[in-house]
């Protein structure tokens, strides 16, 4: 029967504390005072409640900045479908035209991008004559 009483204790101070009435120790009355396992089930509760709050807290951040990106993450995504469809006419077009400028004697910005061992452009920019 101890042991009954002593989940049924944990249940009630777990139960008073969510509800947040009023202190845990004015709750208790001496008939049914905490035992030490109960004070420590209480303690795990606690944390894994501050731990849930943390990865609540988390998520709402990344939810934000979701939300906050979602146009820069569209734009890119449209970016790259459309250097990825690029024929092999417009990527040598491309090329030319960087080839001309530099001939030209303009000043270019070319961004490129590299991964797993591959080259690409991915922008270019002219920045007009010296």
């Amino acid at each position: 029967m101890k042991t009954l009483a002593t989940i049924s204790q944990v249940g009630l101070l777990h139960r008073r504390r969510q509800m947040c009435l009023r202190p845990l120790t004015t709750v208790l009355s001496p008939a049914i005072a905490p035992s030490p396992m109960v004070n420590v089930i209480l303690m795990a509760f606690s944390q894994d409640i501050n731990s849930l709050k943390h990865i609540a807290l988390m998520e709402a951040k990344m939810k934000k900045l979701s939300d906050l990106l979602s146009k820069t993450i569209e734009q890119t995504k449209e970016n790259v479908v459309k250097k990825l469809a690029l024929t092999y006419e417009e990527m040598e077009q491309e090329c030319k035209e960087i080839m001309d400028g530099f001939a030209e004697g303009k000043d270019l910005v070319v961004s490129v991008m590299s991964t797993m061992g591959e080259e690409q452009m991915c922008a270019l920019k002219d920045i007009g004559p010296k």
